[in-house]
């Protein structure tokens, strides 16, 4: 027996996520890359901008024009996508993948 949800107009709860990475900003690039690498961490959205050497003032809005995500939102896209792809590949239960993605 299936369950359709009629009231479903989009699909983008489904959609893979590739991280917005089609601009030019150098310094925003290399902090996709970092949280990307190490979204297994306790990162701080705080001393983020201290580990790239670039002030939040500066980071916050230009990841946003970038990404239209702010650094916070665009770490837990990262870790959703993680445990997605978890719950695919593997045969861990919801609280494992909890903490093992955070």
């Amino acid at each position: 027996m299936f369950k359709i949800d009629l009231a479903r107009n989009l699909q983008s709860e489904f959609s893979i996520f590739n991280g917005h990475k089609k601009h030019d900003d150098f310094i925003v690039h290399e902090t996709q890359n970092f949280l990307k690498e190490n979204y297994l961490e306790k990162i701080s959205i705080e001393t983020l901008p201290r580990k790239l050497n670039v002030g939040r003032r500066n980071l916050d809005p230009r990841f946003k024009k970038a990404t239209d995500l702010t650094p916070l939102k665009y770490l837990q896209r990262v870790k959703t996508e993680a445990a997605k792809k978890a719950f695919e590949n593997t045969r861990l239960k919801i609280n494992e993948v909890m903490y093992d993605v955070g």
